[in-house]
């Protein structure tokens, strides 16, 4: 799987009001503007689901930013069953060195580094090189392609969904990135969608396209597609908490967990479906 390469989080520098939204950011200088917001980022918690749709299986993770570090990760579900002892064990292994996939794979691309391909009132469009990508999973199985692919970001002003984020990677050419490995396809997509209260572009889903040979191997074809749900800010403060206190005109107390599109968990503010009071009692 690739771990790093899944997309830090941006936020706008948009003042949110009790009469306003966030909006899009004008430019790459705008969405780039607050990458040192570190403590949102690290605050964001997540359940991700990865379908492989030509080795079917599938595999459901929780990562809880706030637990000590080898709890973070938590294996929910595997090829439709719980996870053994074994498979906790191994997947806690893999996943014992990472943090958030969510974070860094931006904050050392420069605006300068980004070039401007197309622009319109509702669309903005940059190619750009990308600092590093890891495909495997992890460690000693884990490969650096960043100098074989480029990278595409799309901002776009929907009318109908709000700001949405794009950022595909994808190689122009096939590669060897190791002796023995010969890639011939590889590409991936992330979508994220902005949030309208805190200002915070939170994961909806990423697609992974990989094919190619290995050394003894006949051949790897990969299609893994992840969709990211109960997205949750845990806890809020510091200025998010004062923007969704602003926007919803009431005090709220700091340590409140937010969701996106489903308001807060405190007492002031239920949130006011089944469905995003499921995500509320999941954490």
């Amino acid at each position: 799987m690739i771990q790093r390469c899944l997309l830090a989080l941006l936020v706008t520098g948009f003042s949110l009001s009790v009469h306003s939204a966030a909006q899009c950011p004008q430019d790459i200088h705008a969405l780039m503007a607050h990458l040192d917001m570190t403590e949102q980022y690290e605050r964001i918690g997540f359940e991700v689901n990865h379908v492989g749709e030509h080795d079917k299986y599938s595999r459901s993770e929780r990562y809880e930013p706030l637990l000590p570090a080898e709890q973070r990760w938590k294996l929910l579900e595997l090829d439709g069953e719980m996870p053994n002892k074994k498979d906790q064990q191994k997947f806690a292994s893999r996943r014992a060195d990472q943090g958030n996939p969510l974070l860094g794979f931006l904050a050392d691309i420069q605006p300068i580094n980004f070039q401007l391909v197309s622009q319109t009132t509702s669309r903005l469009h940059y190619q750009f090189q990308p600092d590093q990508i890891e495909v495997g999973s992890g460690g000693k199985n884990s490969l650096d392609v960043s100098e074989y692919v480029r990278g595409s970001l799309t901002l776009l002003n929907d009318a109908d969904i709000g700001c949405v984020l794009n950022i595909n990677l994808s190689s122009p050419d096939s590669f060897s990135p190791r002796t023995g490995v010969k890639v011939k396809t590889f590409s991936l997509s992330n979508r994220f969608l902005l949030d309208d209260i805190t200002g915070l572009f939170f994961p909806e889903s990423s697609t992974l396209v990989l094919k190619g040979r290995a050394f003894l191997v006949a051949g790897f074809d990969v299609l893994n597609r992840a969709t990211y749900s109960a997205v949750k800010l845990l806890p809020t403060s510091g200025k998010i908490l004062d923007q969704i206190a602003e926007y919803h005109n009431t005090d709220i107390s700091d340590g409140t967990t937010y969701t996106p599109g489903c308001g807060t968990s405190s007492d002031a503010i239920q949130p006011v479906t089944a469905d995003c009071q499921a995500v509320s009692d999941q954490f």
